[in-house]
């Protein structure tokens, strides 16, 4: 048996193979930034809807206020485990997607806590804020500049909405949820980040 010749030219090229194949990985980004967008932009305009016309508190549109959060925490679990079944390989990306909006949502919900203490209005002014930061981070880091620019106007909106009305806060922060989360998720479709 004739023993293979090895060459470092060979080796070079599979590692470079390699770490193209993981650059070019799709991260499952695009579904959960459509996802929550959608569903932030359904809470914010809820709230919006009951701070404008205080008759429909109480009733349908209170409880589906709150109900956005468990229906996308259940949708998605189900789709990361659907994703952990067929991923072969985890992208380089996914770390840094996780670890950005697991940020955004640890202080957010710090915040969260925060404001039943002291001031009520804190998180829906500080909302587009965090979100803006966590997808213009992210998106600078993937280098997918629609996340860079749609962060910048999150940013831009939180500044906007800091003396006016909560009920325009609402809106602003409904506004940023499309602009910052919906529009790049769409964009993501032809891209691997």
């Amino acid at each position: 048996m004739k023993a293979k010749n090895f060459h470092p030219g060979d080796s070079l090229k599979t590692i470079e193979d390699a770490i193209m194949q993981a650059k070019t990985e799709r991260t499952g980004a695009r579904f959960y930034y459509i996802l929550w967008g959608l569903l932030m932009l359904l809470h914010y305009t809820l709230l919006y809807v009951t701070a404008r016309y205080p008759a429909l508190n109480g009733g349908l549109a209170d409880t589906l206020i709150y109900i956005v959060f468990p229906v996308g925490g259940l949708l998605s679990y189900f789709r990361s485990r659907k994703d952990a079944k067929k991923e072969t390989v985890i992208p380089h990306f996914e770390k840094v997607y996780l670890y950005g909006f697991s940020g955004f949502a640890l202080s957010y919900g710090i915040i969260f806590i925060a404001s039943v203490y002291s001031i009520p209005e804190l998180p829906v002014s500080l909302f587009p804020l965090l979100l803006g930061l966590a997808v213009f981070v992210t998106g600078g880091i993937t280098k997918f500049m629609p996340s860079v620019i749609c962060g910048i106007a999150g940013i831009i909106c939180t500044g906007i909405s800091l003396n006016t009305e909560l009920e325009t806060r609402y809106a602003l922060a409904a506004l940023s949820s499309f602009i910052v989360c919906v529009i790049p998720g769409y964009l993501m479709k032809n891209k691997h980040v």
